[in-house]
């Protein structure tokens, strides 16, 4: 089942300078029961946002995040949450992005008491420095949850 919510589709806002830049938003939810047992096992929401920040109708930055949120012992509450962020900018306006970023955090409940613990985030950032279109340089960082055990 998908639902896109039409509330989400934002008008247009203003920088917080004031100027003429435009955001729109669209998101979409899909809930999967894998098993047939009537309890959701995956939740998975997609929110997509476009920034145009000059003015050209055209979006500059984009930005778009995706949550999967998974039921493994079927009693409704997640298990596992993972999170991951893609931020798209366009810097010189020639509609291919300049500098893309992706950030995925892992959330899991370690001891089943229902509290979602960070467990995982990697950050991987690539730059086209030249300009030609493909990317130059790339940074990755990794982090992971320490086991104190």
């Amino acid at each position: 089942m998908t639902d896109t919510d039409p509330q989400d589709a934002g008008a247009p806002q203003a920088d917080a300078e004031g100027g003429d830049a435009t955001a729109v938003t669209v998101s979409s939810t899909t809930e999967i029961d894998i098993d047939g047992d009537g309890v959701v096992d995956v939740v998975q929401t997609v929110e997509v946002t476009g920034i145009d920040v000059d003015g050209d109708g055209v979006a500059d930055i984009v930005i778009t995040t995706t949550t999967d949120a998974v039921d493994l012992d079927g009693d409704g509450v997640p298990d596992i949450v993972q999170i991951t962020e893609t931020v798209a900018v366009d810097l010189d306006g020639d509609g291919v992005p300049d500098i893309v970023d992706v950030a995925e955090t892992l959330a899991a409940d370690i001891d089943g008491d229902g509290t979602l613990t960070v467990v995982e985030r990697t950050e991987v950032t690539g730059v086209d420095i030249d300009g030609d279109g493909t990317i130059d340089e790339v940074a990755i960082s990794h982090s992971e949850l320490e086991d104190d055990e």
